[in-house]
Order: structure tokens, then sequence, then C-alpha cells
């Protein structure tokens, strides 16, 4: 009985401070910052960067609500314009995690730029993995099986 108690006093807390969090980004920012990732991140392809162009437009409404000051800003844009290169849909889960770790920047938590960067440049593989293996691996199985009926 006591043990149980502990528990829901723990888990009352754990809301309280879910609660008491602040944010400064609303849905409709994260929204729109997914879909400037999905409409620009294949037509922004180069060769030195390739998606990073796309990730730098996705986080400029972002970064405009969170840094007030223009030295801030830019350096936001600068740490979005660094390499970058995943699988186009599961690309967006990487930027979900940088617009969160910027939001938390923004607050006053000591995160240093080269995490937020490092954090991409983790995810971005194994995401780039995961997105491949699933969109096109299904999309090869379809294009096999139509050959295969069409053959019949």
């Amino acid at each position: 009985m006591e043990l149980q108690t502990k528990e829901n006093s723990i888990q009352e807390l754990k809301n309280e401070n879910v609660e008491k969090e602040e944010r400064i980004l609303t849905k409709k920012d994260v929204t729109k910052s997914w879909w400037l990732w999905w409409l620009s991140v294949e037509v922004s392809n180069s060769f030195e960067r390739l998606q990073a162009l796309a990730c730098c437009i996705s986080m400029i409404p972002i970064l405009r609500k969170l840094y007030k000051n223009e030295d801030d800003f830019r350096a936001g844009l600068k740490r979005h314009l660094q390499f970058f290169n995943t699988e186009s849909t599961w690309g967006a889960i990487t930027l979900g995690v940088a617009v969160a770790m910027e939001e938390q920047k923004a607050m006053g938590k000591q995160i240093p730029d080269e995490a937020i960067n490092s954090v991409k440049t983790g995810l971005m593989g194994p995401f780039a993995g995961i997105g491949d293996t699933i969109n096109w691996y299904s999309t090869i199985i379809y294009i096999c099986r139509s050959y295969m009926f069409c053959r019949l």
C-alpha cells in the first residue's frame, strides 16, 4: 500500500512538472516547419551540403520566433546550413529533435551549438537507413510483382 502511494505521488509530481513546463513554440509553428521541410527537401539538394538548405528553410520560422536578437538568429541559420543528408520522409523526425533542442536553448538551457549539430548528424544516418528500407524496399517489391503479373 505504501509503495502504491509513493508511485502516485511521483506520478503527480511528474504531471505537475509537465503542466508547468513552458513552451515558446506552438503546434502550428512545428506544423509549418514540417510543411516547409516536406515541400523543399527533394528540391533543394546541392552537391556540397545536400539537404542542408531544406533543413535551414524549414527552421527559419522557428528561429525567427525563438531568437529576437538578429545575431542569435543568424547563428541559428548557420547552425542548420551544415551538411545534412537523410531519407526525406523519415528525416522530419531529426528536424523535430532539432526544433526541440533549439526551443530549449532559447529558453535558457545550456545547449552548445555543437550538440545540436551532433544530434542531427547522429540521427540522419539511422533514419536514412530505416526510411530507405521501409519506403524503397516495398516499392521495389511492388515493381517486381507488377512485372511478374504482366508476364503471365
